[in-house]
């Protein structure tokens, strides 16, 4: 009499591949360290592991995935630097993953076209009834009309007057909005009550999300 057994399945639960580590040095292109700065690597889906510096630019980057990565570093000042291939994982350390962090250096800005508009009063109830003057001003930069820009001086300063004198000890204060200035109006003339004047300022509808365009119009305003 032949028995036949009932099958058996056996579960064997898969193991992730051990993560690895990668260590080295950041440095600047005089080979002083750079304290502080990012070290990162990520897989193709985006899941990242990060580091910090330590006083002497050394970093240790733990839970890197295994297989091949492209770590990258940054700091604060100088651009971001994409290093060698490397195989990381099965619990191993890769050392001398090492970084040379040039200088950023910005392009510079030159606005064109500056264009002083009428004055006008501008009212605000906080902290109190108050009234003062406000100027619009536009520019050009890089085939952009950048048109946000505002500037409102205190109620007892001339109209013509668009920068304090020389003798005032109040500096001129450069107010970057989250939106179109006009919209922080009442803000803006409480601001002036104590003789400040003002330099306002905010995104520029036509760069959309060009982050790096809205930048270089904050900077351009205030070369005005």
């Amino acid at each position: 009499m032949r028995k036949t057994f009932p099958p058996v399945f056996v579960w064997q639960e898969d193991r992730e591949p051990a993560a690895g580590r990668l260590r080295g040095v950041v440095t600047d292109e005089a080979g002083d360290p750079l304290p502080g700065a990012l070290v990162l690597a990520a897989t193709v889906r985006g899941k990242a592991t990060t580091a910090r510096t330590d006083e002497a630019g050394s970093y240790v980057l733990e839970n890197v995935p295994p297989g091949q990565t492209v770590p990258m570093a940054a700091a604060w000042g100088y651009d971001a630097v994409n290093g060698a291939p490397v195989r990381a994982g099965s619990g191993l350390e890769v050392a001398g993953v090492d970084f040379v962090l040039p200088a950023r250096s910005p392009r510079p800005v030159t606005p064109t076209d500056l264009r002083i508009g009428q004055p006008v009063q501008a009212t605000s109830n906080f902290p109190e009834p108050m009234v003062a003057t406000r100027i619009p001003f536009t520019f050009t930069l890089d085939g952009v009309t950048v048109d946000v820009g505002q500037i409102y001086l205190p109620a007892d300063q001339a109209r013509t007057e668009i920068a304090p004198s020389d003798s005032s000890p109040l500096p001129t204060l450069f107010i970057v909005y989250p939106s179109r200035p006009l919209n922080w109006d009442a803000a803006s003339v409480g601001l002036t009550r104590d003789g400040f004047t003002l330099l306002a300022v905010g995104p520029d509808g036509d760069r959309g999300l060009d982050m790096e365009g809205h930048i270089r119009d904050l900077r351009a305003a205030m070369q005005l």
